[in-house]
């Protein structure tokens, strides 16, 4: 089975894309798979609700079908620091 994980931005865009083959066995009612993610690619300046979508593409299909899709919502907050009395814009 080929699986496929993206990750959308709040304007339905697909930002990032990995395709992966997975192997499971035959009869077996739960499957848990870990992965680790460098950086995501978050634009600042755009919170929202992002969101993980799982799809798959079974033996002899043509097109992937999504099975499941992860809501991560991103609220990003810029704050003004002072050091040394010199004002530091963080934006």
């Amino acid at each position: 089975m080929l699986v496929k994980f993206e990750f959308i931005d709040p304007n339905k865009k697909i930002i990032s894309e990995l395709e992966s083959k997975l192997n499971i066995a035959q009869g077996v009612p739960r499957f848990r798979n870990r992965m680790k993610i460098q950086g995501l690619p978050i634009n600042i300046n755009e919170t929202g609700r992002y969101a993980f979508r799982v799809s798959q593409k079974d033996t002899g299909a043509n097109d992937f079908k999504a099975v499941s899709e992860l809501p991560l919502d991103i609220k990003i907050i810029l704050k003004e620091i002072e050091i040394s009395n010199q004002r530091l814009s963080t934006s």
